[in-house]
């Protein structure tokens, strides 16, 4: 998109004769610099490992945001392996809630299998977009099979997911980092391990008295 307005280096000053040299010295640095810039937010998914006996079927993944500076609304997916894990639950965090009232939609899991879709929340109102660190939602998964899941964040243009600041612009340059959700298989109680070790040695010892 172009823009009417000219670099602050691109346009002419007339320098007074009484200005010194550090005074030019001091208003070109200025001129370079321009305004700061912000750093882009980062997403990132948390990872968790259990055994598929210890987690009563449900785990709980955290979504969160850093370096944030004035989000107002966000929406994007989260993507999985369907064949490991299903979503059970979205729940809202704090992230957005600090800042004032919000409304949240957990999105669902539409035609493509292993993909969390529209997952969004908005603040309301006019009122400054949340800064800094906290939790967007944490999704809570129903666990299938044992293995190992990756879990990350989608944007898809097509939705029209994206993170807007509080004057509905789009913010820029967002970065995200996945998680893992890792699912041991049962193990066998120690009981039941003696069990078999000993059924094992007397089918042993059977056949080598046969053998004698």
């Amino acid at each position: 998109m172009g823009s009417n307005v000219r670099p602050l280096c691109s346009r002419r000053f007339t320098w007074p004769r009484s200005a010194g040299p550090v005074a030019i010295l001091a208003v070109t640095c200025l001129l370079l610099t321009g305004a700061p810039a912000h750093a882009a937010p980062i997403l990132s998914v948390s990872s968790t490992t259990a055994n598929i006996a210890d987690v009563i079927d449900f785990v709980t993944v955290d979504v969160s945001i850093d370096n944030a500076v004035d989000v107002y609304a966000y929406q994007f997916g989260i993507q999985f392996n369907p064949s490991i894990l299903g979503v059970f639950d979205v729940v809202e965090g704090d992230f957005l809630a600090n800042a004032g009232s919000t409304i949240f939609v957990p999105g669902a899991v539409g035609g493509t299998p292993g993909l969390l879709e529209f997952t969004s929340g908005t603040l309301v109102g006019a009122v400054p977009g949340a800064n800094g660190s906290g939790r967007l939602f944490s999704v809570l998964f129903s666990v299938h099979n044992p293995g190992v899941s990756l879990v990350s964040v989608v944007f898809d243009a097509l939705n029209g997911d994206g993170i807007l600041n509080s004057a509905l612009g789009d913010i820029e340059g967002t970065e995200s980092t996945s998680g893992t959700v890792t699912i041991e298989p049962r193990l066998p109680e120690p009981a039941t391990a003696l069990l078999v070790l000993a059924g094992v040695g007397g089918l042993m010892l059977r056949r080598r008295a046969r053998r004698v």
